[in-house]
């Protein structure tokens, strides 16, 4: 499996799932928000050994935008843009950081 920043399970926390949750849609919405994560501060987090607290929040923060904010079923309590682009900010600070 390929690595992602949120396990199946993180995710399913994070989007207020029960645990009968499909696992593979987990994954997928793990990888979507691993993949943009790395797209946009061009640093791979998952291959860390312990992953940046900060990366796994703003994964957990783009799950619930990515589930709930999608096409036409837009949920203002669920709109964590504001947040994850701060997060995502810093990230792009730390890994310039790691990459020196």
């Amino acid at each position: 499996m390929i690595k992602q920043i949120l396990t199946a399970d993180e995710v399913k926390e994070a989007i207020y799932v029960d645990a009968d949750f499909s696992t593979d849609q987990a994954n997928a919405l793990s990888q979507s928000v691993t993949s943009y994560i790395k797209q946009i501060t061009g640093y791979d987090w998952s291959a860390d050994k312990e992953i940046e607290p900060l990366a796994k929040q703003c994964a957990k923060m783009l799950c619930l935008q990515f589930y709930y904010n999608n096409g036409d079923n837009y949920k203002p309590e669920y709109d964590m843009h504001v947040g994850a682009t701060a997060l995502l900010e810093h990230l792009k600070d730390i890994a310039r950081s790691k990459k020196k």
